[in-house]
């Protein structure tokens, strides 16, 4: 029973936690394909309040797997496993160290700047590698998911 209620709880963080995390990251990005600078600070000032709460979901949600997998007596070093913490690392140092810093500035920015279209240095800061890095992160939550269902090397 007990090992139930820690999955629940365990899936049930992680989904809140990337909710958190990604639904900020595509409004962001969706709000500068509008090139609009009252989109992007709009989406700055909605999220805000959310952003703070991401690493303690995720830090919470980390702590109910572990606890799930040695209440149900799953070895925490099947590959499946492994490959989820290396994964989970690599999407939080991306979240933390680039992506949640560079949409700050990048919110800095255009705080004070009046409505209209975006400024060409803020739509280069915006643009290409970073993107690319939220391609990436996108294709990593994928691929966590894809491991915690198949559960490959098992």
């Amino acid at each position: 029973m007990l090992g139930t209620v820690l999955v629940f709880g365990h899936i049930a963080l992680m989904f809140l936690a990337v909710m958190m995390s990604y639904g900020p990251t595509l409004m962001f990005l969706l709000a500068l394909r509008s090139n609009r600078v009252e989109n992007l600070r709009a989406v700055g000032v909605a999220v805000q309040p959310v952003v703070r709460l991401i690493p303690v979901a995720y830090i919470l949600a980390a702590v109910f797997g572990v606890a799930a997998a040695v209440v149900i007596g799953h070895d925490l070093f099947v590959p499946w496993l492994v490959i989820s913490y290396v994964l989970f690392v690599i999407l939080l140092v991306i979240g933390a160290a680039y992506a949640g810093p560079h949409m700050a500035r990048i919110g800095d920015q255009v705080a004070q700047l009046p409505d209209g279209p975006l400024p060409p240095d803020v739509r280069a800061a915006a643009g290409g590698r970073f993107v690319w890095f939220e391609v990436l992160d996108f294709v990593g939550l994928l691929a966590v998911i894809y491991v915690m269902v198949a559960k490959p090397f098992s």
